[in-house]
């Protein structure tokens, strides 16, 4: 059997396999330049020379497969010692693994045009698809592409059993108005990722019957809805980009957000707070925290104290007839009667306090 066609039928079938690759050898070596094929049941075509070494390199592709990241093999044909393989030849090679036929599996409950979105997109960051839907108009194959399972059942439960959905899928529930039935099938299984696309309302009538129902805590917090990511999304192409880019974040176990780190948490942006009394002195606080600027204006006879108690002591700066005084870390503000609550005042009978 050749190697390369054997694994072309496989990756074009989704199924997993390792290719081992010597890439280095030095001594006596069963092979000094081979290539191996390992089948996820431990099977093989082709061979890197048998003996320990090749039943090492076979165990090492599964445990590869298992993690689904490749690694590099190092074997000394000995029987003692470090990366020995229990040989006598004397020599030793390094085998570079690679895993193969892998791809993601992204199931869509579904067809209508959401759904349809997302299998374009989805092929392009290649996911095997699979798409289930009752109505068999809805799954016309000039919708989806090429390589696209397409199932139709009587019910969307039915279509839930048939497709053998596995631990590793990614589903999404996105119907017309059976997403319940789906759900009720799919909440319990392990399943990488389980999204629901629906209404915030919808969300919360099906997490109380569900809870109503008695499905246990851990198994409804799994549930993603409403899925995606808040970008403004209107369109069926930039909703599908919204649940994937969330997808995308599961199976990449990133941590998302923006890429962009600005200089500055608020992007330098300035909040003017007319008063400051409790509530203002509170929230410029929290503001000031969060990483604004915060201007607060006041009239000219206040009583009012609560921002001193609030802020810490070394961040308030204030202007006074056009002179700056800085409140040293050592410097305590509550219950104080230094001058630093002297204010410069506008025109308009303002005062500016300034938390730097």
């Amino acid at each position: 059997m050749n190697i390369f066609t054997e694994a072309a039928k496989l990756e074009e079938q989704n199924c997993p396999f390792a290719m081992a690759q010597i890439v280095d050898s030095r001594g006596s070596t069963p092979r000094h330049s081979a290539q191996m094929l390992v089948r996820a049941d431990g099977s093989i075509v082709g061979t890197i020379g048998g003996g320990m070494v090749e039943r090492k390199v076979i165990e090492e592709s599964l445990q590869a497969l298992q993690e689904r990241k490749p690694r590099l093999f190092h074997g000394r044909m000995a029987r003692n010692g470090a990366d020995a393989v229990g040989s006598d030849c004397g020599g030793a090679m390094s085998v570079f693994i690679s895993v193969h036929g892998m791809r993601p599996r992204l199931v869509l409950i579904g067809a209508g045009h959401v759904n349809r979105a997302i299998a374009q997109s989805a092929a392009l960051l290649g996911f095997d698809i699979a798409v289930a839907d009752i109505y068999r108009e809805s799954l016309n194959p000039e919708l989806f592409p090429p390589s696209t399972t397409l199932l139709h059942a009587e019910s969307f439960g039915a279509a839930v059993e048939a497709l053998d959905i596995r631990p590793d899928n990614f589903v999404l529930i996105a119907t017309n108005n059976q997403d319940r039935e789906a759900l009720d099938k799919l909440i319990e299984q392990p399943i990488a990722w389980l999204g629901l696309l629906a209404s915030r309302r919808k969300v919360q009538l099906f997490l109380r019957q569900l809870r109503e129902k008695g499905v246990a805590e851990e198994h409804i917090a799994r549930l993603h809805a409403p899925v995606g990511y808040n970008i403004g999304a209107e369109t069926p192409q930039e909703i599908a980009i919204s649940v994937l880019a969330e997808i995308l974040q599961v199976k990449n176990n990133a941590p998302g957000g923006l890429m962009m780190k600005p200089s500055h948490p608020s992007g330098h942006q300035l909040v003017v707070i007319r008063g400051a009394g409790d509530i203002a002195s509170g929230v410029a606080l929290r503001l000031y925290h969060a990483g604004f600027k915060v201007i607060m204006l006041e009239v000219e006879k206040t009583d009012s104290d609560s921002l001193y108690r609030g802020v810490c002591p070394g961040r308030v700066r204030w202007r006074n007839d056009g002179r700056r005084r800085h409140c040293s870390p050592g410097n305590q503000l509550c219950g104080s009667d230094e001058t630093y609550r002297t204010r410069i005042h506008s025109c308009d009978g303002r005062s500016r306090l300034f938390i730097a």
